[in-house]
């Protein structure tokens, strides 16, 4: 089972959000993924995730976004 980190940027004002989740990102292991809970779908982002290899799945919760994140492992396609 994978264990998650959460990062709840719903009160962080810009580009926090941005870097938290992408210093993160640098740190994870392939059996770890990221929960970013935002107040707004962060697409800015997304590009930024794809770049690093990453994969990522989002949820619109109505009150708030909740991005799951995490690194595609060598034989993942």
């Amino acid at each position: 089972m994978d264990e998650i980190i959460t990062i709840d940027c719903r009160y962080m004002e810009p580009p926090e959000p941005m870097v938290r989740v992408l210093e993160a990102v640098e740190a994870l292991k392939l059996d770890q993924k990221i929960c970013m809970i935002h107040r707004k779908k962060p697409v800015p982002l997304f590009d930024k995730l794809s770049e690093k290899g990453m994969d990522f799945d989002w949820k619109d919760l109505g009150s708030h976004y909740e991005i799951l994140i995490w690194k595609l492992g060598p034989n993942t396609n």
